[in-house]
């Protein structure tokens, strides 16, 4: 649509075993409830559209149909049955950022109906501060990242790019790597806890048997 406008339609169809829902209907206080296969099927567009260096609008609109496989029921309460998002971003002056930010939610429910909206607001900065000033209120992740990141800078880089070149399946790992972020990516768009679980847990188990 080009350089300025992007519109995606993404289809997903997708099994998860072991999804924890969380009831608050039935029990006080809420428990987590386990169901054992769920068949989760839907949709999500979006657009989006950048006005020069001025602003970017986007729009967001996801369905999803969730069914518990054993009982063939819907899933109520875990997981929207729709949601539309809007994101509107503002920048007045340089490495200043305004966005304001409104969605929609329409849940799955026995009996009646529960939708609800929300609106939010940020204003942010970029402040430019050198890396060792970040150091005092860096979060436990990102100071064992700093700490490994050094070693690996350090290696000679005509090494590192002989390994990336002479590895035979090199096109393989890269296109593996970009279905990752984008997995990863589409999950934080949709606000999807428990795919973003579900990635989480088979990276901790890969790394788990590769150690």
């Amino acid at each position: 649509m080009g350089k300025d406008a992007v519109l995606k339609v993404t289809a997903f169809d997708r099994m998860v075993n072991d999804l924890i829902q969380w009831n608050w209907w039935d029990f006080f206080p809420m428990q987590p409830q386990n169901i054992g296969r769920v068949h989760i099927r839907g949709y999500e567009t979006e657009a989006s559209y950048h006005v020069a260096d001025a602003a970017s609008l986007s729009l967001n609109y996801t369905y999803t149909n969730p069914i518990d496989e054993l009982t063939g029921q819907k899933i109520y309460q875990t997981i929207p049955k729709q949601q539309t998002k809007a994101v509107l971003t503002l920048f007045p002056v340089k490495d200043l950022y305004v966005t304001m930010e409104g969605r929609a939610v329409d849940n799955y429910v026995q009996q009646n109906t529960w939708r609800y909206s929300v609106m939010d607001a940020k204003i942010a900065e970029k402040l430019g501060l050198d890396p060792a000033e970040l150091q005092a209120c860096a979060s436990t992740t990102v100071t064992r990242q700093a700490a490994t990141a050094p070693s690996v800078l350090s290696e000679d880089p005509a090494l590192y790019l002989d390994i990336q070149r002479l590895n035979p399946p090199r096109e393989e790992v890269y296109r593996a790597t970009h279905e990752a972020l984008d997995e990863l990516v589409a999950l934080v768009a949709a606000e999807d806890v428990e795919g973003f679980r579900r990635v989480l847990t088979q990276a901790r188990t890969a790394v788990a048997n590769e150690s």
